[in-house]
């Protein structure tokens, strides 16, 4: 009998790789007679001594906490000696606390419910002698489903009971290792949320001597200032003996009414979206006849070729206008020469009120049209992700006026991806004004803007009024 046989004599379906670490790999899987996912975490190598005392220890530690609600639930583990193969059966997470930073800007309620939820966790781990030794944001995995984080990878963990030893603490050496370090780690996820960026590698190490309100001054005004009181500075105090226990700071989280249901709200990442959804790729060399077929999808990619000037766009735009229940659009024309495109494919996606990311390429037409096209754009108010790649165009700066006013009515985006070719190099004055609009889109995390091989000759500019805006993580010019 093969592995697969095997693994579904056990009651699961394995349906793809999703992971891989320095000893395990992880799958996804249908448990068959709950008809739900699962996560199979497998351990690569039987016959490395270490590993597999490695993984017994996580099985352990997973066995201890099974019952608890602030921890990961394993199902159950298994091993096929005649095919090598140990294994751990664990609720699925759909992502990660790096995927979910990536594409959301937590307001305070969330802030406080993520704090309140990965402290209860800890606590857990600590009532049952755990302590993580290295916790990284990768093994926070979040399920949006349940609206909740949990800290998911024990592999580096230890049990207080084991031999005491030395470990690293952030970068710090000879550091005898606690449960104050655990608290200090998480202190720092925490404080990224609260600054909805990164710390820099200065300010992390800032951070082991200093008081946050000598290194990040904004703290002093900030508008939950009584939250970096009575958390954030008792969580990463430079003293690990002044830093409090989980118990403690939840009982003070409790004071800025803990609402868990806000998490919900969280966005998934676009690459698992695409892994749940419905989706097809293909081209057409003219129109799409398969408006039956493609109804029922929600995420399509459409490449076209030889499409025949305006008819062939409105073909296309006939086809999408139908398809109500997409959230997620490429289209590329390529070097199709589309004249009127922008703005017949504009009234074609204004009818596409659940999209929430949508990629359009227009290599070849007439940018008089991008205008219209912009009008259209401002009523898809469910947009998160938008890409638009203008190459080849000579556009103007009432064009970039028009555009970005429209630009900036879309109050929901999360990442906007700009590339624009044909700005005259040295009347910048249109691209000026477009930034000026951008600066309007409050919950903007990512911000790519190109203008092509133009030189940016005020980018100090652009920078001092971009990085004003609390939000933003990444800058891209």
């Amino acid at each position: 009998m093969n592995l697969n046989s095997q693994i579904k004599e056990k009651g699961y379906i394995i349906q793809e790789k999703i992971g891989q670490g320095n000893y395990v790999e992880i799958f996804r899987a249908l448990q068959i007679d709950k008809n739900q996912t699962v996560a199979i975490k497998r351990l690569i190598n039987n016959n490395n001594k270490l590993h597999l005392e490695v993984f017994k220890k996580q099985k352990d530690i997973l066995n201890k906490i099974k019952n608890e609600k602030y921890s990961v639930k394993i199902i159950e583990d298994f091993q096929f000696y005649d095919q090598q193969f140990t294994a751990i059966v664990l609720e699925y997470y759909e992502c990660n606390f790096n995927q979910i930073f990536e594409v959301n800007k937590f307001n305070f309620e969330q802030i406080v419910a993520f704090s309140y939820q990965i402290l209860q966790g800890l606590f857990v781990l600590q009532q049952n002698a755990v302590i993580i030794k290295n916790l990284k944001s990768d093994i926070i995995l979040f399920s949006k489903d349940k609206g909740q984080f949990v800290i998911a990878d024990f592999g580096n963990s230890y049990l207080l009971s084991d031999d005491q030893y030395k470990i690293n603490q952030i970068t710090d050496t000879n550091i005898s290792y606690n449960q104050e370090v655990d608290v200090y780690a998480i202190g720092q996820l925490i404080l990224e949320l609260f600054l909805s960026r990164h710390l820099t590698l200065d300010e992390k190490q800032k951070i082991k001597s200093q008081s946050l309100f000598e290194i990040l001054q904004n703290l002093i005004t900030a508008e939950n200032k009584s939250f970096v009181n009575e958390i954030l500075i008792n969580m990463l105090n430079p003293d690990e003996k002044q830093r409090l226990q989980p118990f403690a700071l939840i009982g003070k989280i409790k004071q800025f009414q803990v609402n868990e249901n806000c998490l919900k709200e969280l966005k998934q990442t676009l690459i698992e979206q695409e892994k749940q959804l419905k989706k097809i790729s293909f081209s057409r060399d003219n129109n799409i006849k398969e408006n039956t077929y493609l109804k029922d999808y929600q995420e399509i990619q459409l490449n076209y070729r030889n499409l025949v000037l305006n008819v062939g766009t409105q073909a296309v735009a006939n086809s999408i206008e139908q398809l109500k229940n997409l959230i997620s659009l490429n289209l590329n024309f390529g070097h199709n020469y589309c004249g009127e495109g922008p703005q017949i494919i504009g009234k074609a996606i204004e009818n596409l009120k659940q999209i929430t990311y949508l990629n359009i390429k227009f290599d070849n037409c007439d940018s008089t049209y991008i205008v219209f096209l912009g009008q259209s754009l401002q009523k898809l108010q469910s947009l998160t992700f938008l890409t638009l790649n203008f190459n080849d165009h000579s556009i103007t700066k009432q064009i970039l006026e028009s555009f970005g006013l429209s630009l900036q009515k879309l109050k929901n985006l999360v990442n906007l991806n700009l590339d624009i070719n044909g700005v005259d190099p040295y009347d910048l004055n249109g691209a000026v004004s477009l930034a000026k609009s951008l600066t309007a889109l409050q919950n903007i995390v990512t911000l790519n803007l190109s203008f092509g091989n133009n030189f940016i000759r005020n980018s100090s500019w652009w920078r001092k009024t971009f990085l004003k805006k609390k939000k933003l993580v990444i800058l891209q010019l």
